[in-house]
């Protein structure tokens, strides 16, 4: 069950890095504060969306590996 959860949350990880990564270039070129607020803004839903789909993935794998138990008798 462990090895299923573990792709997940490296993918998670990954992708939050990435976009983190990636907006934080944006921000250091964009001369203006109020982009800058808006892209932070942008990033911090990104993150959260990313945290809820893992979190969501995570709690399918579970339910399936309870179905699969059940579903043997």
């Amino acid at each position: 069950m462990f090895k299923k959860i573990i792709a997940p949350v490296v993918i998670g990880i990954l992708t939050i890095a990435a976009i983190v990564l990636y907006f934080g270039l944006i921000i250091q070129i964009i001369p203006f504060l109020w982009l800058k607020i808006v892209i932070i803004v942008v990033l911090v839903c990104l993150a959260i969306a990313m945290v809820y789909v893992a979190v969501d993935r995570i709690r399918e794998i579970k339910k399936e590996d309870i179905d699969d138990v059940v579903s043997k008798y």
